[in-house]
């Protein structure tokens, strides 16, 4: 499974390489369909991209969740 950092931690944020951070939450699921294609995705690019993994439901994360503009999950097609 891919890096889950609460918060982030800055050295993989302070990269010379494109980060992409997948925002998640534990009961999405659509992110745990997601999960195993992301850390594909992950060791196939790990050289060429940074990836960052963050649960967007912690607390802990909400100024991420701003930061990114992060506004919403879809579940089954519906956005909540």
């Amino acid at each position: 499974p891919p890096r889950v950092l609460t918060p982030p931690n800055p050295q993989a944020l302070a990269t010379s390489k494109p980060v992409l951070v997948d925002f998640y939450a534990d009961w999405c699921e659509n992110c745990k369909v997601m999960a195993p294609r992301m850390a594909a995705l992950e060791k196939q690019y790990a050289s060429k991209v940074q990836f960052v993994t963050l649960n967007g439901a912690d607390k802990e994360n909400e100024k991420w969740v701003s930061a990114f503009k992060v506004s919403a999950v879809w579940s089954d097609q519906e956005l909540i």
